[in-house]
């Protein structure tokens, strides 16, 4: 990861929940900073917003289906990223469906709208 930053786990895990970066630059910068991860004790806040940001990368074709799959992947994977709190039950499960095609279908603009649906309506 290219950063001065003395914190570059801070600035990946914004750049990972705001979609700053592509899927490829995410995961690149995960592989490098994993352990830093780990035992990071900073935490950063996911909201519903942020998700649903993300969704509407999808429906409007600025993403692949799969680049979704794979950011709620990193996403709901880490422990320094906490759920905001009043949305953390909708957030969690939201992840999980987008994370998880192979188990909840197929990651289409209706499924993922519907998804946004929910979290619009919690």
């Amino acid at each position: 990861m290219a950063t001065t930053n003395s914190k570059p786990s801070i600035e990946f895990l914004k750049n990972l929940i705001s979609f700053r970066v592509s899927i490829d630059q995410l995961k690149e910068d995960y592989k490098e900073l994993h352990e830093k991860l780990i035992d990071s004790y900073e935490l950063i806040t996911l909201t519903k917003e942020q998700i649903n940001h993300a969704c509407q990368m999808f429906i409007d074709e600025k993403i692949s289906a799969k680049e979704l799959e794979e950011w709620s992947d990193l996403v709901e994977g880490l422990d320094p990223i906490q759920y905001e709190e009043a949305n953390a039950d909708q957030i969690s499960h939201t992840l999980f469906l987008l994370s998880s095609p192979d188990i909840n279908g197929s990651l289409t603009k209706e499924t993922v709208r519907k998804y946004q649906e929910a979290l619009k309506n919690v």
